[in-house]
Formats: structure tokens, sequence, C-alpha cells
């Protein structure tokens, strides 16, 4: 993920967790990226956080589709929950 933004000019403003490289977290600004080894994704199931989260698709433009799978799920917009 890194690779592609990068190369688009969008480099993360911070990275954490790359040494223990079990939970990364990028934070690209307006977006935020986690990710996990599989076991440490299950344990903690972000998606039941945000599973009342409203889904928006957002459509990959022609060149970035090359650097996509051929299939991708919706992705979610998401905000911060407030306490």
């Amino acid at each position: 993920m890194s690779d592609v933004l990068s190369a688009k000019g969008e480099a993360p403003l911070s990275v954490e967790g790359a040494s223990s490289a079990k939970w990364i977290v990028m934070d690209f600004g307006d977006v935020v990226a986690h990710i996990f080894q599989k076991d440490i994704r299950e344990h903690y199931a972000l998606e039941r956080l945000w599973g009342d989260a409203r889904s928006v698709r957002i459509p990959a433009s022609k060149s970035e589709k090359s650097a996509l799978p051929a299939k991708t799920a919706p992705r979610r917009a998401h905000s911060r929950k407030r306490g």
C-alpha cells in the first residue's frame, strides 16, 4: 500500500508497528490504514466497532485500476467515535 501511494506522491505521515509487523498503522492524513497479521485481525475484529458505519463506494480512476486487485470490496467511510 505504501509503495503504491508513495509512487503517487502520497507518503505516509507516520507509520507505527512496523518493527513487530503484527499490526501496522499507516497514517496518510485523510486515510488511516490498519494492516494485520491474520490472528491479530481476527482477535480485534475492528469491523465490529464500525459495523454501524455507512458504506461508501469509491471508484478507482483509470490509472489506479492497474494497481488494484480485479475485484475489490466496497470501502467504508468511517468517522471517529467520540465518547
